[in-house]
């Protein structure tokens, strides 16, 4: 059975990079395949450790509030970037065979991506996108991409 799965709304029709990273990193799946990573548990400690994972995204979202003024947009989708690329790195070499070997490990990969995917590069392009279009167009532009989005998942 997989948990609660978390949708991650992104625009394709966006522009930037930063969209194409968002939608390479949704693909992932993260939150709806710790259930998976966490199958050998019982059910009550699977709920509750998978109810973590989707938490930590919350809690990356709330940092990122907080930050997004003080240290600016750029150096947040940066350091929220280099944050998912090393945890999933370390997810990678959690499930690789000889790898690292620690228990624990994807459980706590998965929580960091999430902290640092929801502190950035969950929000930060969506403000980009409603910032591009000039205002008698934007909600119309900013429909299209949400359409083209959803379709497109």
């Amino acid at each position: 059975y997989y948990s609660a799965t978390i949708l991650q709304m992104s625009s394709s029709a966006g522009r930037g990079g930063c969209r194409a990273a968002e939608e390479a990193q949704e693909d992932l799946a993260i939150v709806g395949e710790s259930a998976v990573a966490l199958e050998s548990l019982s059910g009550v400690t699977e709920i509750c450790l998978t109810a973590l994972v989707a938490l930590a995204q919350l809690v990356g979202a709330f940092v990122g509030m907080a930050l997004v003024d003080r240290c600016g947009r750029r150096p947040l989708l940066l350091g929220s970037l280099g944050g998912v690329v090393l945890s999933l790195t370390l997810l990678g070499f959690s499930f690789h065979p000889g790898g690292l070997e620690v228990d624990g490990a994807p459980l706590m990969a998965m929580v960091i991506y999430l902290a640092f995917f929801g502190a950035g590069m969950a929000p930060l392009p969506w403000i980009v996108n409603s910032e591009i279009y000039p205002l008698q167009a934007r909600s119309v532009c900013i429909g299209i991409a949400t359409a083209a989005n959803w379709v497109a998942n």
